[in-house]
């Protein structure tokens, strides 16, 4: 049996010329009783039964659980199969278990084992597979027979197939290329499995180079060209030991690129957050920097994916490789990174991700059935860093809001024909007021710390700590 995925596309009217987001404040100088419904839009979004349906936002968490095959110093690894992991993953609200070291090759109890504790705790799982990873050796009807050896599985959502494949102008990595899973994925397409691959998110530093953005949608493109995904992911941490906003602007000229050939596709798009950082490839033994990103950038980087449309948000590390936690001074640093840390431990970034998805499931009903129309800047940073992005709507006006005072970034949603606002703090270290002023009274709802409240007024007032958001609904 083929598992159920949802790709809603209903729309009451369709709209045959699609209006373009910079004018879309136009409406604004109309008076309150003239601001009328919108035409319902069409609503592209991908969810997956075993998560809730399709209006359940994905939360993934990207490297899951792996089977216990290391100890050192007296340091021997829990098992991450245990109901007491699972119920860590299931606290932190994360309902998608990405990316992880069990592979059905050699170690199919594992995955079935896997898929029973998904089930159990209502969270999807990809299958990683190394037969589905050289499928060019063997036909679509042996790679149907194979999947069906656990795609029946309730938790099972898809396959992974590949993380940051490049191209030889972009990221080129030898065999690591985007046209060597172009048959995998169309095999995959016809059976109607689902499947994981990721893009890279722009290189840091390539805002020197005048072509990088071209050269970066170029990549994007043919990345959703040739291998026809559900959604659009990729990663890019836009905060290290040198924290500050002072790539912001790159995050959002990443979102940029990938919203834009997401809405090309007809396909929605995710976004990953990072879960602590100094990330450790190379196995190498070195201290820590101390820890970020603070609460206020991962909030921030969360709730800009969410004004910018996002319709899936992804956690990595969700568990934490062990070798992501060497260290000289001590022989790990399990506070290092990792949403959970190596030895079973919540870090702080365990907390962060449990209020960031408390928020997100009140809203996302919201936000997985609305078009995003652009976004309203507001403040010196937040407009210089969104300054010449193509969802800018430059007016600073949308329907009803008439001028917003703050630093922020306001994301515009038409939601059934009604007016939403998705508002963040852009202040990543400071909680401030974000007042958005309106052209009249209007009766809404606000939702923030995942909490909603009825109001009716001219003005609405925020109190927003550091990076957070709220969800204003118009009725």
């Amino acid at each position: 049996m083929k598992m159920k995925i949802y790709l809603n596309r209903t729309f009451i009217c369709l709209l045959t010329i699609i209006i373009a987001v910079v004018s879309a404040g136009c409406a604004t100088s109309k008076k309150a009783d003239e601001i009328k419904d919108m035409e319902i839009e069409e609503v592209v979004k991908f969810s997956y039964d075993a998560i809730g349906g399709d209006d359940v936002m994905p939360l993934m968490g990207f490297y899951g659980p792996r089977p216990n095959n290391y100890s050192y110093n007296a340091n021997v690894l829990p098992d991450y199969y245990s109901d007491e992991f699972f119920e860590l993953i299931k606290e932190s609200g994360i309902n998608l278990i990405g990316t992880n070291f069990t592979n059905y090759t050699n170690a199919p109890s594992f995955v079935y084992r896997l898929l029973e504790q998904g089930a159990k705790y209502n969270l999807g799982v990809y299958v990683s597979d190394a037969v589905v990873d050289n499928s060019d050796s063997i036909t679509i009807e042996e790679l149907d027979e194979r999947i069906n050896k656990y795609a029946n599985y309730p938790a099972f959502c898809g396959v992974h197939v590949a993380d940051e494949p490049g191209t030889p102008y972009f990221r080129g990595a030898g065999d690591n290329m985007v046209s060597d899973y172009a048959d995998i994925t169309q095999k995959l397409k016809k059976l109607g499995y689902s499947y994981y691959v990721n893009l890279y998110g722009r290189l840091v530093g390539s805002e020197d180079d005048p072509k990088a953005k071209d050269v970066y949608a170029q990549y994007v493109k043919e990345f959703a060209e040739t291998l026809t995904p559900d959604y659009l992911c990729y990663d890019r941490y836009v905060f290290d030991e040198n924290s500050g906003l002072s790539r912001a602007y790159l995050h959002f000229q990443n979102m940029e690129a990938v919203k834009y050939q997401a809405e090309q596709s007809k396909i929605p798009f995710w976004v990953f957050v990072q879960a602590g950082a100094q990330w450790n490839d190379a196995k190498e033994y070195f201290d820590s920097k101390g820890y970020f990103p603070s609460k206020g950038e991962f909030m921030w980087m969360g709730n800009t994916e969410l004004a910018f449309g996002a319709k899936g948000i992804a956690y990595f590390p969700l568990i934490q490789p062990y070798w992501f936690a060497y260290s000289v001074s001590e022989p790990f640093d399990f506070q290092r990174n990792g949403v959970i840390g190596a030895m079973g431990n919540k870090t702080k970034w365990f907390y962060y991700t449990k209020e960031l998805n408390e928020q997100i499931r009140a809203i996302d009903e919201v936000l997985m059935n609305s078009v995003s129309k652009g976004i309203i800047a507001s403040g010196k940073d937040a407009t210089k860093d969104m300054s010449n992005n193509r969802y800018l709507i430059k007016s600073g006006k949308f329907r009803e809001l008439e001028s917003v005072d703050g630093d922020s970034i306001i994301g515009c949603f038409n939601y059934n024909g009604k007016t939403a606002f998705y508002v963040v703090n852009y202040d990543i270290k400071n909680a401030q007021k974000i007042t958005l002023n309106l052209n009249g009274n209007f009766n809404y709802e606000v939702t923030k710390e995942a909490k909603t409240g009825k109001y009716n007024s001219n003005k609405i007032v925020l109190e927003l700590g550091a990076g957070d958001g709220a969800l204003v609904v118009f009725k």
